[in-house]
């Protein structure tokens, strides 16, 4: 596997970077953040272009703390020519607490992204929308504080 590149130590948020050559087979994306103290959500997106139009999304990874009196959901979906997809917001667990560093993987194969949250398998999101080229931007917004944001 390649060395990892696009390697950013604490960007400012929201983050918008390119992966060159955009998703594919076995490519990861690693993300290391500390959610902000009485943060509400933040969204790690795999869109297909950057905002204010992001084209196609094939990942939303909405992780809702305590937003609008939902706590303590992670929500995952796509986005296809303006029309959500369903969301799946089963979890076994919920890794994320304010002021509480994580360290999360995704890693695309070719049917789904396998997400990983402190060296623990946490859920998988199968593959909607086109092919994982079709994703080559990582978007990272929200009440979070980044240490990390790269690819390999």
């Amino acid at each position: 596997m390649s060395a990892c590149r696009s390697l950013m130590f604490q960007p400012s948020v929201p983050v918008v970077t390119t992966i060159n050559g955009g998703f594919s087979n076995d490519r990861m994306v690693y993300i290391c953040g500390t959610p902000r103290y009485g943060a509400q959500r933040f969204t790690i997106n795999l869109q297909e272009r950057d905002d204010p139009n992001p084209g196609d999304i094939g990942l939303h990874f909405d992780v809702r703390i305590n937003a609008g009196g939902v706590r303590d959901v992670v929500v995952r979906n796509n986005c296809e020519g303006g029309s959500w997809g369903i969301e799946e917001r089963d979890t076994p667990y919920f890794p994320f607490r304010s002021n509480e560093k994580f360290y999360l993987i995704i890693h695309a194969t070719w049917d789904k992204y396998i997400i990983s949250v402190n060296n623990q398998p946490f859920v998988h999101f199968r593959l909607r929308g086109g092919p994982l080229h079709k994703y080559s931007v990582i978007n990272v917004k929200g009440d979070i504080d980044l240490t990390e944001v790269s690819y390999q």
